[in-house]
């Protein structure tokens, strides 16, 4: 769709593989000058809109790194349930604003704006042509539940390149 993404990861092995498969910007999270990045680009870039999956501390980084009138959409709580560390002067001198966004309710005003039941069908079919690679996501290791241990330490390493799933029987 020609959108130019900022892509934050947590570890650096993986900037390369997000790059080769065409990512335009890819920050770690974990680097010192993460935040410096960050600002750079997104003053750089006009990026003003961002959605969020990770919260705690890590929206507060994003929108304080962001431009004037930005505005994060939250979509998820991977880290926590709460946001840290966001600074009323955000709000209040620069009109950044911190949404949520859950996909149900905009798909169905998207709809009625759009045309109903024919912008359904368009949208179905965009994303079952993306369902196959860009959507994918591919399972790395299935796991019986009495090895959980092992488990979540190769999840926790490998997390980024697809899912870890345990077999309850």
């Amino acid at each position: 769709k020609g959108l130019k993404l900022i892509n934050i990861v947590r570890r650096e092995e993986v900037i390369e593989e997000l790059k080769k498969e065409g990512a335009y910007i890819v920050l770690n999270s974990k680097a010192d000058d993460f935040e410096e990045k960050l600002k750079e680009v997104a003053e750089k870039e006009g990026a003003t809109v961002c959605f969020e999956s990770i919260v705690g501390d890590m929206t507060g980084k994003i929108l304080k790194n962001m431009p004037e009138n930005s505005t994060v959409h939250i979509y998820g709580a991977l880290s926590d349930l709460t946001i840290n560390k966001l600074g009323v002067s955000e709000f209040i001198f620069q009109g950044k604003t911190v949404t949520g966004f859950w996909l149900g309710p905009y798909i169905q005003q998207v709809f009625k704006r759009e045309g109903g039941a024919e912008a359904f069908k368009k949208t179905r079919k965009e994303v079952l042509d993306l369902l196959p690679n860009v959507l994918s996501s591919p399972i790395m290791k299935v796991f019986d539940l009495e090895k959980i241990d092992e488990a979540l330490e190769f999840n926790d390493k490998n997390s980024s390149k697809g899912k870890t799933l345990l077999k309850l029987n």
